[in-house]
C-alpha cells in the first residue's frame, strides 16, 4: 500500500503517502501505486519531492497564473529506478532524517540533546583559560605588562583574554587637564 498523491495545480508538485487503498480524491491530484515489486512507493515519494523531479515538473507545468500540469505529460515524465535493495537503503536513510526532522517525540529531544552536548563543549573551549597560578606565571601582578598575559599569537584565547582582563582590571586612568573655553564662545 503507501499509495503517493501528487498535485498538478494551485500548487503543483506537492506530494503525500497515503496508507489506505480507498480514497477520494479531489481534482488536480493524482495517485501513483506500484504495480510490482521493481519499485517501491516510498522510493517513489522521495524522489518525487526531490529537487531534481521537482526541477523537472517545474519545466514541464505550464501556465502564467497559476502553473500546473496535465496528467497526460505527468505520466511521461521519468524516474531512475535502482535496485529493490538501492531503494530500501534509500528509504531508510531518508525514512530517519524525517523523523528526526518532524516527529516532535523523536526527532525534537534528540536534537535538543544534540544541542546541549554541542553548548557543553564549545563552552569548555571557549572558557578554557591558562589558570593562576602556575609554574610560568605565579599569579596575574606577575605577568609581563601589569597582569596581562602575553600569549602567542597563534592561541585562539588571546584576544579574548586580553580583552576579559581590561573589562576586569582597567587601567589607570590618566589626569586630563581641563581647558578652559576660548574667550568670546558661549557654553551650551
Amino acid at each position: 500500500m503507501g499509495d503517493v498523491l501528487i498535485t498538478t495545480e494551485a500548487p503543483c508538485g506537492n506530494i503525500a503517502q497515503v496508507d489506505r487503498k480507498n480514497i477520494a480524491l479531489a481534482q488536480r491530484v493524482i495517485k501513483y501505486r506500484s504495480k510490482d515489486e521493481r519499485l517501491l512507493n516510498s522510493f517513489l515519494k522521495h524522489y518525487l519531492m526531490g529537487s531534481q523531479f521537482q526541477k523537472k515538473l517545474a519545466k514541464t507545468a505550464t501556465g502564467s497564473t497559476v502553473k500546473g500540469i496535465k496528467g497526460s505529460k505527468l505520466h511521461k515524465l521519468t524516474i531512475p529506478i535502482p535496485s529493490p535493495a538501492e531503494q530500501a537503503r534509500i528509504v531508510a536513510i531518508l525514512d530517519k532524517f524525517d523523523t528526526l526532522t518532524n516527529s516532535i517525540s523523536e526527532g525534537l529531544p534528540r536534537e535538543i540533546e544534540l544541542r546541549q552536548q554541542q553548548y557543553a563543549y564549545y563552552r569548555e573551549q571557549l572558557l578554557s583559560f591558562p589558570q593562576f597560578p602556575s609554574p610560568q606565571f605565579p599569579s596575574p601582578e606577575g605577568c609581563p605588562k601589569g597582569g596581562v598575559v602575553q600569549y602567542p599569537k597563534n592561541a585562539w584565547f588571546r584576544d579574548n583574554r586580553i580583552i576579559m582582563q581590561t573589562i576586569i582590571k582597567p587601567p589607570p586612568r590618566q589626569a586630563t587637564p581641563a581647558t578652559p573655553p576660548k574667550e568670546g564662545k558661549i557654553m551650551r
